[in-house]
């Protein structure tokens, strides 16, 4: 939720201050670490589109 919060901060004020940044990289990095810590890792998934599906979902 912080992570949220600070990201909004950054797209309101159209910019961010190094404390921001900081802040917001430490942040990122222990909820990356709590996360491999119960066992969620990322895993690369396949998104690709086959051109029919593509099509037929642009006509819907």
């Amino acid at each position: 939720m912080e992570l949220d919060r600070i990201e909004e901060r950054f797209a309101t004020d159209g910019e961010a201050d190094a404390d921001a940044l900081g802040l917001y990289s430490r942040t990122s990095g222990n909820l990356r670490r709590l996360l491999e810590a119960i066992g969620l890792r990322q895993r690369p998934r396949d998104v690709t589109l086959d051109l029919t599906t593509y099509i037929e979902g642009r006509a819907a």
